[in-house]
């Protein structure tokens, strides 16, 4: 995940602009979530099935994780 939001950094400082961002487990991260949202990206990341909502953590990723449990997913 670090590396991952490197490159966005990079890519989005060169002037590219990133709809979306595709991920597995392994990018259910925090930081992830929020230079995302910085940038306007969507994310599009699965989050872990043992994942908890955290009042510390990313605002954008426990919108998303929200949206999930509602789901039923």
């Amino acid at each position: 995940a670090e590396v991952a939001e490197k490159h966005i950094d990079k890519l989005e400082q060169e002037g590219f602009d990133i709809e979306e961002f595709f991920g597995d487990g392994l990018f259910d991260k925090n930081s992830l979530f929020d230079i995302c949202d910085f940038y306007l990206i969507k994310p599009i990341i699965k989050i872990r099935e043992n994942a908890v909502h955290d009042d510390e953590g990313s605002w954008k990723r426990n919108i998303e994780l929200k949206k999930i449990s509602e789901m039923g997913i």
